[in-house]
């Protein structure tokens, strides 16, 4: 597939890129070479606009256009192309200026009704639940409306698809590593996670096809999270966002929209526990089981499970602003992170480091 070429209105915008190499990068990069020894690569996206005012940090995720005069709503791709991640940029941002910013403001350009889609919709989600748990965000009154017409019109009668067959192991090599974690027939990764976290369930490919009134309301139906289990006491659903980065390649993979992936699958599994969203009836034993203790679990674990983290994910921080939810009365959700070194195929699996 030919890949669209976009005039990013930043690379035109000298100003912008000025201001923000100044106010961000350059302190960024001075502040990662304290704590990490070491000098890294840091980059803003081009699609996000940064500006600080007052102690706010406001980001307007705008449209761009490709070579061909095309218009793209970066708020319409794919949330695992980092296109919008405003999660993994507020948490990152707001922890390492902790002095400077107080408050994010998030606001975004409005596709037209033909462009809006299931990743549209996803990324209405995702802003509602951002402010819910966090007091310090809010949302540009320019789109609050957006955010209302989606929970009037859209968030009703829903449900989320399950499982049709067992997963297989695919060629790519983070769906590998994947598949070798959850082996049932070379067991020692597997037995690996079972004993570290206490595990009854431990499987892959949880499906997150979000429907409203029986229509996909999210992306489709292989839209799914990596790795998940189920404690002994039935208390505790753990949900893990793999990544895998090939030691040939080895900056292709690391991103900040780690946090907003992760996020949003801990937001689902939220609402599926508190029985705002019901799972079509399971066939696999193991979703059977899970969609059968639902009503038990009253913790999530959320984590960041990589071989390899981006620069800003470094600092303890991270998870301790991730974790300060405003939120009462509600299921937990822990974020941790955790880090593992393997190689495709080799079965000498070690989880490195926990924080």
């Amino acid at each position: 597939m030919k890949k669209t070429k976009v005039s990013y209105t930043k690379d035109s915008d000298k100003p912008q890129q000025e201001y923000e190499n100044n106010t961000f990068i350059k302190p960024l990069k001075s502040k990662v070479l304290s704590v990490l020894g070491e000098r890294r690569s840091i980059k803003l996206p081009k699609y996000i606009y940064f500006n600080t005012n007052a102690g706010n940090l406001n980001l307007h995720i705008k449209s761009q256009t490709t070579q061909d005069k095309k218009i793209i709503y970066p708020t319409c791709k794919n949330m695992q192309t980092d296109n919008a991640a405003f999660e993994g940029w507020s948490i990152t941002l707001k922890t390492w200026f902790k002095s400077q910013i107080n408050n994010v403001i998030l606001q975004w350009d409005i596709p037209p009704e033909k462009e809006k889609n299931n990743h549209y919709n996803r990324f209405l989600y995702r802003v509602i639940k951002f402010e819910e748990k966090y007091s310090w965000f809010t949302i540009n009154p320019s789109n609050i409306n957006e955010t209302k017409d989606f929970l009037k019109n859209k968030w009703q009668d829903l449900s989320v698809n399950v499982s049709t067959s067992i997963p297989v192991k695919k060629s790519n090599n983070e769906n590998a590593v994947e598949y070798e974690i959850c082996d049932k027939i070379n067991p020692i990764i597997r037995q690996m996670f079972i004993n570290k976290y206490d595990l009854s369930l431990f499987n892959h490919q949880l499906h997150v096809g979000v429907k409203s009134n029986d229509s996909l309301l999210f992306t489709g139906q292989q839209s799914a999270i990596d790795l998940w289990g189920l404690s002994n006491d039935k208390h505790t659903f753990s949900l893990f966002e793999l990544k895998y980065i090939d030691e040939q390649k080895p900056t292709k993979n690391i991103k900040v929209g780690i946090i907003s992936e992760l996020f949003f699958y801990a937001c689902v599994i939220e609402d599926i526990i508190n029985g705002t969203i019901i799972p079509e009836k399971p066939i696999i034993e193991d979703e059977i089981q899970l969609y059968s203790n639902t009503k038990n679990i009253n913790k999530i674990n959320a984590f960041m499970l990589s071989n390899g983290f981006h620069p800003l994910l470094e600092s303890c921080s991270i998870l301790e602003l991730l974790n300060n939810t405003s939120e009462t009365n509600k299921i937990p959700i822990v974020f941790k992170k955790l880090n593992y070194s393997y190689k495709v195929n080799s079965y000498k699996f070690e989880l490195k480091l926990e924080i």
